[in-house]
């Protein structure tokens, strides 16, 4: 099972579990968003994501 949250500039973030799920985010975020990293948290990211 994969986990999935397609960002709104067209990446796609990818994790096998929820936890590299939320690593995988705040690292787009990190580089290709640093100005939405205040808004974003764990629960945020979750209700995101889709399971594949």
């Amino acid at each position: 099972m994969a986990y999935l949250i397609p960002c709104s500039c067209g990446y796609l973030i990818r994790g096998n579990t929820e936890d590299e799920l939320i690593e995988a985010a705040f690292e787009h975020a990190r580089t290709a968003h640093p100005h939405m990293l205040d808004t974003l948290n764990r629960e945020a990211l979750l209700a995101m994501a889709q399971v594949e």
